[in-house]
């Protein structure tokens, strides 16, 4: 039981950024074209992890590390693939985060809040910086917080994503 809910709540997590669409809508030039920016973006994203999933598994088999870094062996391929995923996590991080991030740029200087100058900008930087910051001092001073961000993620995400847009 145990295992497939933890399967399933894996899959939910690697979907959750269908929680950020009515933002990236609401931000948008053009929020019309949101339809056709959404259709590709779950196209590549879905094909990219079917991908992924259908090579593992033919390459390792069920031996495949739940991490899956942890399956790559030593070398270029790894470095290559650790530099990737940390990228992929500097976009999310950087995506899922914006609207809080203007909230607290709203709160902290109002009138730059919005502004495309370069100090609004800088200032912008500097508070998603600190918020970076204090979240890796939290996620590495608690002991636990893997497995409670496991759980938090597991009974939280499904039901934030899909009934609270």
């Amino acid at each position: 039981m145990l295992d497939t809910y933890s399967s399933v709540s894996n899959i939910i997590f690697a979907y959750q950024g269908q929680s950020m669409m009515f933002e990236l809508m609401a931000e948008m030039r053009d929020p019309s074209t949101f339809g056709k920016g959404l259709a590709a973006a779950n196209g590549i994203y879905t094909s990219v992890y079917v991908s992924v999933s259908v090579v593992c598994f033919y390459l390792a088999g069920r031996n495949v590390e739940p991490f899956l870094l942890d399956s790559v062996p030593s070398g270029p391929l790894r470095i290559i693939a650790a530099l990737l995923l940390g990228f992929h996590i500097l976009i999310a991080y950087v995506l899922c985060g914006q609207p809080l991030h203007i909230v607290l740029h709203e709160w902290v200087s109002p009138a730059t809040a919005h502004d495309t100058t370069w100090v609004g900008q800088l200032k912008h930087t500097a508070i998603t910086f600190t918020v970076l910051v204090l979240a890796f001092l939290v996620s590495n001073l608690i002991p636990f917080f893997e497995d409670l961000q496991g759980i938090i993620g597991s009974f939280c995400a499904a039901p934030i994503i899909f009934f609270f847009p």
